[in-house]
């Protein structure tokens, strides 16, 4: 028991030095400017766990658009406008186009995003899927569906204007199921929609930020077999999280299977993508099957706030939607 107790505070009191040496770099010292950081925890009281931008923003009266923290081991660089944004992504894209490691990424069972991957192979094989099937003229045959899925909607926008996020939240996915799929979603209760929002919900509840840090900090964390008991890690949600999106992933995707089977299939993201790469059966090639239901399935994953954005835009400026309206008129 002695030697136990000794293991334990000789484990803290190493970890303790080294964050300490970590904090006082000198490279810390080339850093943006933040909030000052308590060593080895670095901003965690600082950051509000289920807000943290509204933490990040509340930072940026004190230090500007570019703020600096850190949670346990993780770095977190904070852009709070969209002028260094842009300076940032776009002016310097060859600097700072690639993307961290995210611990909850492989833990919950989206490593497969092409948001989350680092620049490999991988990500070049999404890139080429996306620039042959959303390249300019392709997308023009597209509309067609985007039309007719925008006349769909209004009805029940002008019926029930007050659930307008539900109306978009169907209209964005009807879309992209459509264009991506060729799957049309009936209604709100349509199974295949649910099973990609409760994918989606699940993630962005569960994989925070601090999360990651904390599990990049702790990696033995991620042994939620052994220590799911443990209470605000979410790991218990890591395995329903997984099998949430694994059927993000085949549940559409087999759909377009099953209508190439009989014959149904029409044109969709999925559909041609098969075809031009000859593919018959997933034993053809097994490798790009993963690739193409992974690029289809974070088409989805990535449009479904786009409409709301647009609505809170044009209620935060009205005299641009009065400009738009009489320009519609």
């Amino acid at each position: 028991m002695g030697l136990s107790i000794q293991g334990v505070a000789l484990t803290i009191g190493l970890l303790a030095f080294l964050s300490i040496v970590r904090w006082m770099s000198p490279h810390k010292r080339r850093l943006p400017p933040g909030p000052t950081p308590i060593p080895f925890v670095g901003n965690v009281f600082d950051i509000k766990a289920d807000a943290p931008w509204v933490s990040y923003t509340k930072m940026q009266e004190t230090y500007g658009d570019i703020v600096y923290t850190s949670v346990l081991s993780m770095d977190i660089i904070v852009l709070n406008s969209e002028e260094v944004a842009n300076e940032l992504f776009e002016g310097r894209s060859r600097i700072y186009s690639d993307r961290p490691y995210i611990a909850t990424r492989d833990l919950f069972g989206w490593e497969w995003a092409t948001s989350l991957l680092r620049h490999g192979e991988k990500f070049k094989t999404h890139m080429r899927v996306y620039h042959q099937f959303f390249r300019p003229e392709a997308v023009l045959s597209y509309r067609p569906k985007q039309l007719q899925k925008a006349y769909a909607i209004l009805p029940s926008i002008l019926e029930d204007p007050a659930g307008y996020a539900g109306h978009f939240e169907v209209f964005a996915a009807s879309v992209v199921m459509s264009v991506v799929y060729d799957y049309n979603i009936g209604s709100h209760d349509d199974v295949i929609l649910n099973a990609a929002k409760r994918a989606i919900d699940l993630f962005l509840r569960v994989a925070t930020p601090e999360r990651a840090a904390l599990f990049a900090a702790f990696p033995f964390c991620k042994c939620f077999l052994i220590i799911a008991w443990v209470p605000g890690l979410g790991l218990k949600d890591a395995l329903l999280s997984k099998q949430y999106a694994k059927d993000l992933l085949d549940m559409p995707y087999n759909y377009v299977v099953h209508s190439r089977a009989n014959g149904s299939a029409q044109a969709s993201m999925v559909c041609d993508a098969l075809e031009s790469y000859q593919i018959l059966q997933d034993k053809d090639n097994p490798e790009m099957v993963t690739e193409i239901k992974a690029s289809a399935a974070t088409i989805y994953a990535g449009t479904s706030s786009f409409l709301l954005i647009f609505t809170l835009v044009m209620m935060n400026s009205p005299e641009v939607q009065e400009r738009a309206q009489s320009e519609i008129d």
